[in-house]
């Protein structure tokens, strides 16, 4: 098994305790949250430094990896600095586990469309493009994840008949 599929397991390992935790009888925003939050960073996070160490890799795999990054630290300051943001926590943490395996399939299917930027060649501007590209991807993931908490709760609240999830959610 070759050093990216482990790390690219790892890092999706990283991400079940989140999804986990979320489905707790009475979820809060404790320590065991903010521990299950730093660990779902700190893993794919290991895999985008390792992987794009040398340089930037285009593929879709490390775009969505970036993004699962760039998404769960945005949701973990959207979940400290808002009151009820971290109950999106039963549907966020699962579609970033989703999406890790999407990441891990796409890994394996290298295709030619996929390529390597050496950053410290490019301008600036350039730069500046491709970080404004990723926060822009998680702020629509988050967004994306809003959406759906909302459309959850509100065919809850028209059936009169609250779910599992819809009870979790803000």
């Amino acid at each position: 098994m070759s050093q990216s599929i482990i790390l690219g397991l790892s890092a999706l390992t990283a991400l079940i305790p989140l999804a986990l935790i979320s489905r707790r009888r009475e979820p809060q925003r404790d320590f065991v949250f903010w521990a299950a939050v730093l660990v779902s960073i700190t893993g794919p996070s290991t895999w985008v430094i390792v992987q794009m160490s040398e340089a930037w890799q285009t593929g879709l795999s490390s775009a969505l990896w970036l993004t699962i990054v760039a998404s769960t630290v945005i949701f973990g300051l959207f979940a400290r600095f808002t009151r009820k943001g971290w109950q999106l926590t039963p549907i966020f943490a699962p579609y970033m586990v989703i999406l890790a395996g999407l990441a891990l399939i796409w890994q394996q299917n290298t295709g030619q469309a996929e390529g390597i930027l050496n950053l410290q060649t490019l301008d600036r501007w350039v730069q500046v493009h491709i970080m404004m590209t990723v926060v822009t991807y998680a702020l629509v993931t988050l967004s994306s994840v809003c959406s759906l908490g909302a459309f959850i709760q509100e065919k809850a609240l028209r059936i009169k008949q609250p779910t599992t999830i819809s009870r979790l959610l803000p």
